[in-house]
């Protein structure tokens, strides 16, 4: 069977704006960074433990870790709030909320009943004592709610809340319809003013949160993740306002060296920095992740003008080689570790693979119609080849 393309899309559009290619390349990267940011994980540096862990600790990919932890989730919801924004214009806003439920609820199901438990079973088995001691340690794990519950999911049942949230708020037309016009000039006169005030104003949001996390309830937090819901629900909103200020729009999708610079050395201080001065740090981080965000889609516009057909494969397969990674890592992270080489040539090693396994998950699951929805919620056409 040969995979096809998605089924048409439901009806009840309003206008229909041409997809932009260059976004669904950066999100696809930004999902595929998670890759090797979690292999960073085992050899971190930072006092903080993992699901598995190297006898060796570097510093330096504790800072590559962190730098990676600067922009990558807060650029994919900038872009799915900006893919929400457009899609609520393209279909009535149940046809929207219909076909964000039916491509998010399926692969988190399984996620949540199938991939993240066996992924916990082979960290578990891994770091005790014998596949009896971690069998049960798996067994008590599975029936306590906590952070393994959701594992690397989180992210999936935080997309249910925006879009639910976009849905009701764009049951109002005037919302739904809303479009603010400003001229090119105005635009290129307010975007380094607008880009600092919004970095400065989610920097002080987070320091908030910082006050607010600790009174939320531990069952609210994992694995329900509202603390990480409220974390990126900022950067979600201003994808959704580009998408309805033109203008400012045209002008984020410029690329700016100004801003490029300045987010690459706020992002060096934060990472490289060791005592700063209290709450400085979530400032510096948010102001570096809103200018590097903006660097990485404005490249993006440059190199990805039009479609490609290798692009097109990544982007498709974005989202299953996520799902598949981690507990690819986890469960070859033995056989990796074991390999006589210095930590950094296992580190790059893991990375190899968990995309190789993940993308041959991934050219199994495309053959599949079932398994194409299960595991990405995606109904599709397949023919006989």
């Amino acid at each position: 069977m040969e995979y096809t393309g998605l089924a048409k899309p439901p009806d009840g559009a309003l206008v229909h704006p041409s997809r932009e290619h260059h976004l669904d390349a950066v999100r696809a990267v930004l999902m595929l960074l998670g890759i090797p940011f979690h292999a960073t994980h085992p050899f971190r540096d930072d006092g903080q433990t993992w699901m598995v862990m190297s006898a060796d600790h570097s510093l330096a990919l504790t800072h590559v870790m962190e730098f990676l932890h600067l922009f990558r989730m807060q650029g994919f919801f900038l872009i799915a709030g900006y893919f929400t924004a457009m899609l609520l214009l393209k279909r009535s806003v149940g046809a929207y909320l219909e076909s964000r439920l039916t491509r998010l609820v399926p692969p988190l199901v399984v996620g949540l009943l199938a991939i993240v438990p066996l992924m916990n079973l082979a960290a578990d088995l891994h770091n005790a004592s014998g596949t009896r001691a971690g069998l049960g340690l798996w067994v008590d794990q599975s029936l306590t709610l906590g952070r393994e519950t959701t594992g690397h999911l989180w992210f999936v049942i935080v997309l249910i809340y925006f879009s639910a949230v976009a849905a009701l708020v764009c049951l109002s037309p005037k919302v739904r319809t809303f479009r603010l016009n400003l001229s090119d000039r105005a635009a290129s006169r307010l975007f380094l003013p607008a880009m600092l005030a919004i970095g400065l104003g989610i920097g002080v949001y987070e320091v908030a949160l910082l006050k607010v996390n600790p009174l939320l309830p531990e069952l609210l937090k994992n694995p329900v993740s509202l603390g990480f819901a409220l974390e990126y629900a900022p950067y979600f909103a201003i994808g959704a306002l580009l998408n309805r200020v033109p203008a400012m729009n045209r002008r984020f999708n410029r690329f700016s060296w100004l801003v490029a610079l300045v987010a690459i050395g706020l992002a060096l201080v934060t990472v490289g920095a060791g005592e700063l001065p209290k709450y400085t740090r979530p400032v510096l981080k948010a102001v570096a992740a809103v200018g590097l965000t903006q660097s990485i889609v404005s490249a993006a516009g440059t190199l990805f003008k039009t479609e490609s057909r290798r692009v097109r494969e990544l982007v498709e397969a974005s989202f299953v080689i996520y799902l598949l990674h981690l507990p690819i890592i986890v469960a070859t992270f033995g056989l990796v570790e074991a390999i006589p080489a210095p930590y950094f040539v296992r580190y790059l090693v893991m990375i190899a693979v968990a995309f190789t396994l993940s993308f041959l998950g991934w050219l199994i699951v495309k053959r599949s119609a079932w398994l194409l929805f299960l595991m990405s919620g995606v109904r599709t056409r397949l023919r006989p080849g």
